[in-house]
């Protein structure tokens, strides 16, 4: 298990492609430190490697009592995008991206976004925070 004091830890997944191209996935997990004794959020696995047309599962573990959990997304040279959030009761934003679907488990505090049928424009980072981590520029 992976978690450092400032709060970031990461997970990297290969989707490799049929011509053995392979890309990266990352997952950050974003932590506000004003919350590090009570929140937490942390990853069990340092990477992970997925052939394109795979499904794949990303985790998060957090710890305390968030509001809710979101997902971000961030392509090379690009800005973090924020894809969905989901509330410890099941509840979960709209419009979420196709082949992505959160579950959360609060009887264990996992959150997981699984990917199906991975390609390699699914590499990316992606972020799980505790609280609302991205704003845009009005």
């Amino acid at each position: 298990m992976a978690c450092f004091l400032n709060g970031i830890t990461s997970l990297s997944l290969f989707v490799r492609a049929s011509t053995n191209m392979c890309l990266a996935v990352f997952v950050i997990l974003v932590l506000h430190i004003e919350n590090i004794l009570t929140n937490m959020i942390t990853s069990h696995d340092s990477q992970k490697q997925v052939l394109e047309g795979e499904s794949v599962k990303l985790t998060c573990n957090y710890s305390g009592v968030p509001d809710f959990l979101q997902w971000y997304i961030e392509y090379p040279g690009s800005t973090p995008k924020f894809l969905l959030y989901i509330y410890e009761s099941g509840l979960i934003s709209e419009n979420i991206p196709e082949r992505l679907t959160p579950k959360i488990y609060k009887n264990t505090k996992r959150v997981d976004l699984e990917i199906s049928s991975a390609t390699v424009s699914d590499s990316a980072l992606y972020y799980c925070a505790l609280k609302p981590t991205v704003t845009e520029n009005t």
